[in-house]
């Protein structure tokens, strides 16, 4: 009988961690960085810190739409179809100000018959180094291109900040090789 009440008891107290790991892990969400959440903390931070328009393109050439950036892996592997949905998905309440187009490679974004061989359509291209999901921090490193003449490379960190997103912080510009 004290055997069925501990085999019980065991089951009981095994259920109730379950339970409560299960609503923990409702409630904060994901801990984990991955690669969509890394583009969209990218996008994010290049939208706030960076001139809307592009050093190569005059004002009179930009019209009043939503800015223009491409996104593509400086590895050159393609990205993950989920993850572009997903970043599209995460950015849906920046639609009016930002139109995000993905490159499967750097020359896809960019007009290769043109001097100076800008960003297509006036727009700017992030490229982003490969992502080491895990748990936050997160260090990514992006060149954010317009032409051969304004190209810029940073590393940054991604940390969590609310219940269910990701954020840049200690961005540092890298010297231009």
């Amino acid at each position: 009988m004290i055997r069925r009440r501990r085999g019980g008891l065991v089951c009981a107290l095994a259920a109730l961690l379950l339970i409560a790991a299960a609503c923990d892990s409702a409630g904060t969400g994901t801990t984990t960085v991955s690669t969509a959440d890394a583009y969209v903390a990218a996008i994010r931070w290049y939208v706030d810190s960076v001139p809307v328009t592009p050093p190569t393109v005059t004002t009179d050439s930009v019209d009043d739409g939503p800015t223009l950036v491409y996104i593509a892996p400086a590895d050159g592997n393609p990205i993950d179809a989920s993850a572009q949905a997903s970043v599209v998905s995460a950015l849906a309440d920046m639609s009016d100000s930002i139109e995000v187009r993905f490159a499967d490679v750097r020359d896809d974004a960019i007009d290769l018959e043109t001097e100076n061989e800008p960003v297509k359509e006036g727009g700017a291209l992030l490229l982003v180094g490969k992502v080491a999901e895990g748990t936050p921090p997160v260090e990514v490193s992006i060149e954010v291109y317009h032409d051969i003449e304004h190209d810029e490379s940073f590393q940054m960190r991604i940390v969590r900040s609310g219940s269910d997103g990701y954020t840049v912080t200690a961005v540092t510009q890298l010297e231009q090789s």
